[in-house]
């Protein structure tokens, strides 16, 4: 608290470097008082954070909200390095806000947490009826590669907010596999405008290409052709052409 920098620094230092969960407790009350100036609250930010102690949790929650906007994405930052998945809720909130900064921060923080509920707090975020909470999961879904979101990506396909639909369709043909494939031959065929139907169109030729089973993949495409609209069928012939192989070249 003193009017040296020098000191603090030291004081900081010496902070990090003395165990036990009395320090980080006494440093947490500092950061609740919130009466610290910005340069010294981020400076017991980052004490906390090398500390990697789970016991400062609160207080450095307690610092994303108001206060400095450079004090708040230090804070988040903060969060990531203790590692606690208990601040899954919080920073997906802090995901879905206004400020472009606090929400990317809050999206990479969110990312790099571990544990299954983290996931679930994704998995959350997809079932909101918020579009931009939607938008914000389905972003953290490819970050974390959240192969088990699958059902949930296969589900949004379906969204009535367009850019949700285009999202889920892009991540589903990143995680998904061939139990997939039928699901979205299905949407194809039910495609109402053209920028969905590009949409589904990109999202299979995505997927048919990491199955790398192309026999397998054009015989269910060209099972479609029969009875497809010219504007399906034009759509299944440019994915048969990124399959490749005997069958999609036969046709």
């Amino acid at each position: 608290r003193g009017n040296d920098w020098i000191l603090a620094a030291a004081a900081a230092r010496t902070a990090l470097e003395l165990p036990g969960a009395a320090v980080t407790k006494a440093l947490s009350q500092e950061l609740l008082k919130r009466d610290l100036p910005a340069d010294r609250q981020i400076l017991v930010l980052q004490t906390l954070g090398k500390r990697a102690d789970a016991g400062a949790l609160p207080a450095v929650l307690a610092a994303t909200r108001g206060g400095y906007a450079n004090v708040c994405l230090v804070a988040i930052r903060t969060v990531a390095e203790l590692g606690d998945p208990a601040a899954a809720p919080a920073l997906a909130d802090l995901a879905c806000d206004a400020s472009r900064e606090v929400s990317e921060t809050a999206r990479q923080s969110l990312a790099s947490l571990p544990g299954r509920k983290v996931d679930d707090t994704v998995l959350g975020m997809l079932a909101s009826a918020d579009a931009a909470r939607k938008l914000a999961g389905l972003q953290l879904v490819a970050m974390r590669r959240m192969v088990s979101a699958v059902p949930a990506l296969q589900k949004a396909t379906t969204d009535a907010n367009p850019q949700v639909r285009a999202a889920a369709l892009k991540h589903l043909a990143e995680f998904g596999g061939e139990p997939e494939l039928p699901g979205l031959l299905a949407q194809l065929d039910t495609a109402s405008d053209a920028q969905t139907l590009a949409a589904v169109e990109e999202a299979l030729g995505t997927l048919c290409t990491r199955i790398e089973k192309p026999d397998v993949c054009a015989d269910k495409l060209i099972a479609r052709m029969t009875q497809a609209k010219p504007a399906t069928k034009a759509a299944l012939l440019r994915v048969l052409s990124r399959v490749g192989g005997a069958k999609a070249l036969a046709r």
